[in-house]
């Protein structure tokens, strides 16, 4: 996962967060002071009740049959009405208020008109709690409250022990419904569901542009970067800010490109120091071998040893020559002659130069080259790299063809390179542009030294083109030249 989406995920996160928390404690205070509203008013009413009843001075169970409840109550079929602090007459507004008086075993003792209407059961444990949060419409057997109640879903209920006279305790139960307040707390639910929806989108678009914002510079870094190639690496990271930490980044790695940059140059400067070292003695011990070969009293096991020992001095000379020739393709020595030919013409040139070697292991060059194929480009740079690997095609290829192929693309000039030789371990195949690399077995039964391919890949870099491979062991290789139509 990309660090600004982890950045983007994490920024939503927070805030959708904080967010829930917010409205859970809006929601959770709005609902604990409009239920603490509501049970004051449960409060005020039952204690007006009771003490224009009289209920705390009862005599008996049976002087509680005989009070008459009465206080401004709605009747069954009334509808609720508005919430005004009082109605035409001037006198305190009472709305759907219910009252049940029950002995110390739950018995009804008295009801206001409206209670009667309905079948209220209650348990002892109920009596025991602070209020109740009734719904209606989901009542049971064993709930408080059984019976559904038109255009009533849900109530608050509050219980009050008091005792008579003669000690025999009684409850009174209030229930003030609560269907009104109900439906706004679910609309607000609703409201802040769709606001949590609608915030996470705005919160996830804002946590992707402020990230994009944020790693732009880390982004330019590495376009930056990726501009940078082994043979260029004058190159330096640019940024606005160098006080931040994306600057001391920056920093960093323009310290180790200029590390970087010093060993590379160490390096060619080494390869063509030493090439040009060498180049003087191997050609002096060459002519000193090729002057005794031409001794005619050596015998022949001298002559035969001094032949091996001239083959190894040719093969370093060889070596050197590539060594040089890379050398100055990496320090741009070599000048770019571009020009419009016939790719055709190239490849049946390397073709007869490599037919002998194909010829002595008896295999067979397929070319298959489309006549219209022209090149923008350097000749002789391009038949160099096109040799080395139709050269390396017929080396690791013990029977069978190579095939060469070469069709025009939308774009680009494509040139495939095909051989049944014995592939190339999959391990390796990322390796084998690299200089002086080779695979074991090639140590063992061929002669070379790692140079061609390295040698064959920066050409292709220089006309701005790319080269891959394909393998499989004991199924021969595929390389794939891919070359740009540019106008030079």
């Amino acid at each position: 996962m990309k660090i600004r989406t982890k950045l983007t995920l994490f920024f939503t996160l927070v805030f959708l967060g904080l967010f829930v928390v917010f409205f859970v404690f809006l929601f959770g205070s709005f609902r604990f002071r409009m239920t603490n509203i509501l049970e004051n008013r449960i409060n005020k009413i039952t204690s007006d009740v009771i003490k224009k009843n009289k209920l705390n001075a009862a005599p008996s169970y049976d002087e509680l049959r005989k009070i008459s409840l009465s206080f401004r109550e709605a009747k069954k079929n009334e509808p609720p009405p508005p919430r005004p602090p009082s109605d035409k007459g001037g006198n305190r507004y009472v709305p759907f208020f219910w009252i049940t008086i029950y002995d110390n075993d739950l018995n009804i003792l008295n009801q206001t008109d409206y209670a009667k209407n309905f079948n209220i059961k209650i348990k002892e444990s109920d009596l025991k709690k602070k209020s109740f949060i009734i719904n209606f419409k989901n009542a049971e057997s064993d709930n408080l409250f059984t019976s559904n109640v038109d255009n009533i879903s849900f109530g608050i209920a509050k219980s009050y022990g008091l005792k008579t006279l003669d000690g025999s305790d009684f409850y009174i139960v209030t229930l003030h419904p609560f269907t009104e307040e109900n439906e706004y707390l679910t609309e607000l639910e609703r409201i802040i569901f769709a606001l949590t929806i609608v915030v996470i989108v705005i919160i996830f678009i804002i946590g992707i542009l402020y990230s994009k914002y944020s790693l732009s510079p880390i982004n330019k870094i590495i376009k930056q970067l990726n501009d940078i190639t082994n043979y260029d690496l004058s190159k330096r990271v640019i940024t606005k800010n160098n006080k931040d930490e994306i600057g001391e980044l920056t920093l960093s790695v323009n310290n180790l490109l200029s590390r970087i940059e010093k060993a590379f140059l160490m390096e060619k400067q080494f390869a063509s120091d030493v090439s040009h070292e060498f180049k003087t003695p191997i050609a002096s011990l060459r002519l000193s071998i090729e002057e005794l070969i031409n001794n005619e009293h050596l015998s022949d096991d001298s002559l035969d040893r001094l032949g091996r020992n001239l083959e190894v001095l040719y093969s370093l000379d060889f070596l050197v020559k590539k060594l040089l020739y890379m050398s100055k393709l990496e320090q741009g020595i070599i000048k770019f002659k571009p020009e419009k030919f016939i790719l055709k013409t190239t490849i049946d040139k390397i073709i007869n130069n490599l037919q002998l070697i194909a010829q002595n292991k008896n295999l067979k060059i397929n070319c298959f080259i489309d006549v219209h194929c022209e090149i923008n480009g350097d000749k002789e740079l391009l038949y160099i790299a096109l040799y080395n690997i139709v050269e390396n095609a017929l080396k690791y290829t013990e029977k069978g063809f190579v095939n060469i192929t070469a069709t025009n693309g939308e774009n680009k000039i494509i040139i495939s390179i095909e051989d049944t030789g014995r592939g190339i371990p999959q391990e390796d195949i990322d390796k084998i542009f690299d200089k002086f690399y080779r695979t074991d077995k090639s140590r063992k039964e061929n002669e070379g030294y790692g140079m061609g391919l390295t040698i064959s890949k920066r050409i292709i870099e220089i006309h701005n083109g790319k080269i891959s491979v394909e393998s499989r062991e004991n199924s021969g290789t595929l390389f794939t030249v891919e070359i740009k139509k540019i106008q030079y």
